[in-house]
């Protein structure tokens, strides 16, 4: 009898959700927004406009992203 590879597949499919990792996201959108709400009260501390502050704030989150990105796509190809 055969069963035209359907479990063939599904432990494929298995092993490579096995090899993803949820918290990575997850810290990635942390660090992201926990940098934008810092940076915002950081510029308003200082007497920045709402508007002014929300834009170096977004500015700042792209930036902790791309290294946080960088940082652990740097320890997975070292692999």
């Amino acid at each position: 009898m055969k069963n035209h590879g359907i479990t063939e597949n599904r432990v494929r499919s298995v092993a490579e959700v096995r090899g993803y990792n949820i918290w990575r996201p997850i810290m990635l959108i942390a660090v992201a927004l926990l940098t934008r709400q810092l940076v915002t009260s950081i510029c308003l501390m200082f007497g920045m406009s709402q508007e002014s502050a929300g834009s170096v704030a977004m500015l700042g989150m792209i930036v902790a992203a791309l290294i946080m990105y960088n940082r652990m796509m740097k320890g997975r190809r070292r692999r």
